[in-house]
């Protein structure tokens, strides 16, 4: 801030003519107030050097380096304890949590149901099963933040400490330390920095089967001060603030215009799924949002250039063919470019006697056919969906899931299969997808039943009795020459290993450009056995773009999407 001698009347008349000089865009008034500097300086011979209150005025300005640097400072960035500690969420929710599209009062508990519950416990101990075996191979450390395994009320998160040589929660990494401004015109120092903030999982094979039961990942996640409980939501905001603020700003620094960013916050518990009304859970989940609301003011109101930054994911809209915006992708569409730099803050808010805060920054990538990497740009990784009370079944939920995870939708026009379609649950999103006649997309639906009867008027519809399995481009009339649809969809209940052949053989025909494949399965202990088929299928036809994932509104099956270059 430039502070000016009140005793010197010239000073202050010249500083208030160049300010108005700078923020008048009228040209008539910019002329009177230029000539009105030279008359000041001319009638007061007003000479700037020759004043030793001035001598501010002929300072260059601060370098960005120099104002990053002081960001740093003045946060104590050097003295905060970068962590390596990567948190991952197991499959917290279901349709049966808070994307139930029943009432609470009316939902009864059904054999599904409970199996649906304890497979996800089961996910759970599978998912700790697999980081413990990599670890063990990899001589990392894994820990959990409980260790009663009876307790079937919380869903914990689990933690994976990359760093082999430290025991401690925020795990120090003392390679990266900002000893003056041009450590930020240094290459090393930059890239080293970045490696950091760019962790990508998908990169490291050894996580790939842990990535299928992982619902989101904290990577790199620090645990804010310990706060008393009677801490206001602007105080917990601010600790949130003081360990951002350095990183978002380095970012924008570094990324400039390509710099994009967006806040989550959500707890990492959940009660019983039929108790959704439990007032202690609804007080915590609107004081997290009052927390977040308090960070984002924080932001917008003392940094407005950085809070320009922000995209706002929506969290209590839903998606639904009725938003209009399955195609839309949530917004995040433009966010798709590599040349983009677009990073997910996360704040996990963990319930129980600990009531630890932790804070993650850390970049997502787009690749298409595969999606979105880890962290997902959903908060807590769930894509909210509406109740939709048009498809013949809950099935939609998944296909709308599968489509917001890959990033992509069919295009206008496209010539696509439905394999197992009936009732109608996929098929009823796809024929919905464009309102335009001729943007509708040609759906070829086959199964031994009949669809739902609202698709007998549909004339982008054209089904087939009959077996899927046995299915080919070539019983599809009108094609030609052309063996190749655009998109490929599965939802047969038909044995894991039979699903797998009857995909290859339209990889291996490339029949199809794009898949989205549900696989179903037994038992846990075949789920891993069919992860491990999935990979060594995509390797045999050199698929890079793809992805298995088991989707939050899947009950005992895994979906693998791709594409075929």
């Amino acid at each position: 801030m430039i502070k000016l001698n009140n005793s010197n009347n010239n000073n202050v008349r010249l500083f208030s003519l160049i300010r108005n000089y700078n923020n008048n865009n009228n040209n008539n008034t910019r002329t009177y107030y230029k000539s009105s500097l030279v008359s000041l300086k001319k009638n007061n011979n007003y000479n700037p050097t020759n004043n030793q209150n001035n001598d501010h005025i002929n300072k260059p300005s601060v370098s960005k380096e120099d104002s990053l640097y002081q960001i740093f400072q003045k946060y104590e960035f050097n003295n905060k304890d970068l962590p390596n500690q990567s948190i991952w969420l197991p499959f917290l929710k279901t349709q049966y949590y808070d994307f139930n599209p029943y009432p609470s009062d009316t939902l009864k508990m059904s054999q599904t149901q409970i199996a649906t519950i304890n497979s996800l416990s089961k996910f759970k101990d599978l998912l700790k099963k697999e980081l413990r075996s990599l670890n063990k191979n990899n001589n990392d450390t894994t820990t959990t933040t409980n260790n009663n395994s009876n307790n079937n009320k919380n869903n914990k998160n689990i933690k994976v400490n990359k760093n082999n040589n430290s025991n401690n929660n925020n795990d120090n990494n003392n390679n990266i330390k900002i000893k003056s401004s041009e450590d930020f015109l240094n290459s090393n120092f930059n890239k080293e920095f970045l490696n950091y903030l760019n962790i990508n999982f998908e990169n490291d094979e050894k996580f790939n089967n842990s990535m299928i039961w992982t619902q989101q990942i904290l990577p790199n996640s620090f645990k804010i001060k310990r706060l008393p409980v009677s801490s206001s939501n602007m105080d917990i905001a601010k600790e949130c603030f003081n360990y951002l603020y350095p990183i978002l700003s380095y970012l924008h620094y570094y990324y400039g215009d390509q710099f994009y960013y967006s806040i989550q916050a959500f707890n990492n518990t959940k009660e019983d799924p039929l108790n959704q009304d439990n007032e202690t859970e609804k007080e915590f989940r609107n004081k997290i949002k009052r927390v977040k609301k308090s960070l984002e003011i924080l932001l917008e109101s003392t940094r407005k250039r950085l809070w320009g930054r922000s995209i706002a994911v929506p969290e209590n809209q839903t998606i639904g063919i009725a938003f209009n915006n399955i195609n839309n992708l949530n917004g995040l569409d433009f966010l798709k470019d590599k040349e983009k730099a677009f990073f997910i803050v996360q704040i996990l808010f963990s319930e129980g006697n600990s009531n630890d805060i932790y804070v993650s920054v850390a970049r997502t990538t787009y690749k298409d056919g595969r999606g979105w990497s880890f962290p997902l740009p959903f908060n807590q990784g769930v894509v909210p969906i509406e109740r939709d009370q048009i498809p013949p079944s809950r099935a939609y939920k998944k296909l709308i899931e599968s489509f917001e995870t890959l990033g992509t939708t069919p295009s206008p026009s496209s010539t696509v299969v439905e394999l197992g379609a009936a009732p109608g649950g996929w098929t009823s999103i796809l024929e919905r997808l464009y309102s335009q006649e001729n943007e509708k997309l040609k759906i070829y639906t086959i199964d031994r039943s009949k669809l739902d009867s609202q698709f007998k008027t549909s004339t982008s519809i054209t089904h087939t009795y009959g077996d899927g399995t046995k299915f080919t481009p070539s019983n599809i009339g009108g094609l030609g020459n052309n063996t190749r649809v655009d998109w490929l969809f599965n939802d047969m209940a038909i044995p894991a290993s039979k699903s797998l052949e009857v995909l290859e053989k339209w990889i291996k025909n490339k029949n199809t450009t794009y898949f989205v494949w549900a696989i179903k399965f037994d038992a846990i202990e075949e789920a891993s056995t069919m992860a491990n088929d999935c990979h060594e299928l995509m390797k045999r036809y050199n698929i890079s773009s793809y992805r298995i994932k088991h989707m939050v509104y899947q009950g005992n099956e895994i979906m693998l999407m791709g594409k075929i270059e």
